[in-house]
């Protein structure tokens, strides 16, 4: 119909022209010829056209090569066309055929505006479709590269484990590779949506590949997988590097300084007396825990990343770990409880007790604190294998009331309570000390009073100090191993590994302490520990100086007698 429409008009315009008898022959041939191809060269870019809209807005994605050439095709024969139209209406204004310019001008095949319009739609078209392609083989070979970042970052491929440097220098770098180019393509389809809703064009853009939620939720899963990896990476590191160095560094000191407390004790027979033995028992506790807690703790967080094998180790592993914790807590409140029972009167039958005056006293003590650590050690030896990596959030849902149980009375055992016990007799034992530094006879030699006043001033600050350390070193394990089961806490995300590793370094820096606390405040410590490493006495110290003056006095008077004598 359309066809036919056109030669109707075109035979009107020719027998218009033929009418005016100024038209030249030739001219008039060659408008025939013109509008004959005009003809012919509708038919063509029709067929093109529709070729190009079931390619742009067909369901099935177009070859590229096929969409570039009839783009191309399709442009430059309707600019031949525009030129021809051109030349026809050129045509009529040379020879002043106005009268039938607007007939002529009805046709939309004549029409030169629509013509250039419809011609830079169809280029705009053309281009759409073009990015549209781009974007598809992007998105393609988007996917093959994540499909090969995730052969690397999958715990196993072709049955073998997948190797952290493979993590760290292939599946990484390719994540972040895809994040920059899904961030390119977004902004690239932003610009597109832009660009059809300017053109009313929003037909061709009603596809998945130029859907912006559809990039935005790619954006954001390649995130949370870079985000994942680079969390893996970060707790691989930490476990592997960081927590190794430090838990040698402090394992080298706490163990370096009870080992030569221990070694004093058997050492040395006036040492183990019934008022040491609570300090002999605590040394004991501060190296078992340390060797429980450090070396034993980073072999079960190795063999815990698998499930088999692991049930029966993981209940001895917290049963030691936990009966060494409350070991070492409750031997530093009895050390407290010691300390300030010193300051009671002889005759007061607690503070006899409490001085572990008597080996059967002593003995009494020291069983009650190793059965209450028992006690406290026993409720989480039962749910020792919750922190199994791979099984910590089921079992900590299924187990969830008894877990929170078991460490909130942790807590209150083995941090708050002994804390505010150790802070309450430091307290009235440094106000005690204080008292008998104001109490020393000022008649007394000014050696014997400096070395009493120094004695007394070191003692202060080590029991001073003494709640401060336990603050500072058991509060936040206790804290953090107990709040991580009353909220949604990952024992794989780096926030976790990063508080796991920071709570066991300060807990146990407080092994150090009783040692060099030791060496602060006594002296036959100081003396005994010197001797093991084949040192004298400190010439700086108090008791050296009196003994330094004493042999100077007596070297004189020997002097004077001789004198005399002679």
């Amino acid at each position: 119909m359309k066809f036919v429409t056109i030669i109707i008009s075109l035979s009107v315009v020719i027998q218009l022209c033929s009418s005016n008898s100024e038209v030249p022959k030739e001219e008039y041939d060659k408008l025939i010829l013109d509008l004959e191809t005009i003809v012919d060269q509708s038919e063509m870019l029709n067929k093109l056209h529709n070729s190009i809209d079931e390619m742009c807005y067909g369901t099935q994605i177009p070859k590229s090569a096929e969409l570039k050439e009839n783009c191309t095709l399709y442009v430059s024969q309707r600019k031949i066309y525009i030129d021809n139209v051109t030349q026809i209406n050129n045509f009529v204004d040379k020879y002043n055929l106005t009268a039938f310019k607007s007939e002529l001008m009805h046709h939309p095949f004549l029409n030169v505006p629509k013509l250039r319009e419809s011609l830079n739609t169809t280029d705009l078209l053309c281009s759409i479709c073009k990015r549209k392609l781009v974007l598809n083989e992007s998105l393609e070979q988007l996917n093959n590269l994540n499909r090969k970042a995730n052969s690397f970052s999958n715990k196993k491929v072709d049955n073998s484990t997948i190797k952290f440097s493979d993590l760290r220098n292939k599946a990484i770098p390719k994540k972040e590779t895809i994040l920059e180019k899904i961030i390119n393509c977004t902004s690239e389809v932003y610009s597109i949506n832009e660009l059809c809703n300017n053109n009313n064009l929003t037909k061709i853009c009603n596809s998945n590949i130029l859907n912006i939620s559809y990039w935005l939720e790619l954006r954001n899963n390649i995130t949370d997988d870079l985000t994942k990896l680079k969390e893996t990476v970060f707790v691989y590191l930490t476990i592997n590097y960081v927590q190794p160095i430090l838990y040698i560094a402090v394992f080298i000191s706490g163990f370096f300084g009870n080992t030569i407390l221990l070694i004093i004790f058997f050492r040395n027979e006036k040492i183990r007396k019934p008022q040491n033995m609570i300090i002999f028992n605590l040394a004991l506790a501060d190296t078992l825990s340390l060797i429980c807690n450090l070396p034993l703790n980073y072999v079960f967080e190795k063999i815990s990343l698998t499930e088999e094998g692991t049930f029966l180790p993981a209940q001895i592993f917290h049963f030691s770990r936990i009966l060494c914790l409350g070991l070492s807590a409750f031997s530093t409140v009895a050390l407290c409880l010691q300390r300030f029972s010193a300051t009671l009167k002889a005759s007061n039958y607690i503070g006899f007790i409490l001085r572990q005056s008597s080996k059967d006293s002593a003995t009494k003590v020291i069983a009650s604190i190793w059965i209450s650590a028992i006690i406290f050690a026993i409720p989480r030896a039962v749910h020792g294998d919750i922190y199994i990596y791979e099984k910590f959030n089921s079992r900590k849902t299924m187990y969830e009331v008894p877990i929170q149980i078991v460490t909130t009375v942790e807590l209150m055992c083995f941090s708050i309570t002994p804390f505010i016990i150790i802070s309450i007799l430091s307290w009235y034992t440094v106000r005690h000390f204080q008292e008998r530094a104001e109490k020393i006879p000022a008649d007394i030699p000014e050696l014997n009073k400096t070395y009493q006043l120094e004695m007394l001033s070191r003692s202060t600050k080590v029991i001073m100090l003494s709640p401060i350390i336990f603050a500072c070193t058991s509060l936040p394990f206790f804290f953090f191993y107990s709040l991580r089961n009353f909220f949604q806490l990952d024992i794989n995300s780096p926030r976790d590994t990063l508080l796991k590793v920071i709570t066991n370094t300060l807990l146990f820096l407080s092994c150090s302490f009783n040692p060099i606390g030791l060496y602060m405040a006594s002296g036959n410590f100081r003396r005994c520990t010197r001797q093991i490493f084949g040192l004298g006495p400190c010439k700086k110290s108090l008791k050296y100086a009196q003994r330094e003056r004493q042999q100077l006095r007596l070297a004189s008077s020997e002097n004077e007698t001789l004198d005399t004598y002679l």
